[in-house]
């Protein structure tokens, strides 16, 4: 007799996201990101260690990443993994981000750097993220 073992038993299941940057003519430049993409995680990591546009540019300069992490330099992009291209993409404008993304089954959360602070996209409308907000305090 033959057991047919579960196909999802021993599967890790990942929860993508899209990580974004509203530029000054108002596009918007975004990258994906693989792991953890839950407002817990991603969302309070942004929130906390990538509060400034410069650090925002440095993360998304790296291109899709596999997992986000406090500290940029340990961060692991495809590009440094796999020797990937860095790819990131470039919206006309943050409804077009929103729109490109929404329906995907594939991308979860979707978050965007914007006039100093970091949101993230849910019942049609950008909700700014804080501590209670990531965290559910």
């Amino acid at each position: 007799m033959i057991l047919k073992k579960n196909f999802w038993e021993d599967k890790e299941m990942s929860t993508n996201s899209r990580i974004g940057m509203l530029k000054e003519d108002g596009s918007v430049v975004s990258i994906y990101c693989h792991w953890d993409g839950y407002l817990e995680h991603v969302g309070d990591t942004l929130r906390q260690y990538y509060n400034y546009r410069y650090k925002v540019e440095e993360l998304i300069a790296l291109g899709a990443l596999s997992s986000l992490r406090k500290d940029i330099k340990e961060i692991i992009s495809y590009h440094k993994w796999k020797g990937e291209p860095i790819e990131s993409d470039m919206f006309i404008s943050k409804e077009q981000y929103v729109k490109e993304y929404i329906n995907d089954i594939f991308i979860e959360y979707i978050y965007l750097f914007m006039k100093g602070d970091w949101y993230h996209y849910s019942n049609k409308k950008w909700i700014k993220l804080t501590k209670e907000y990531c965290l559910g305090e």
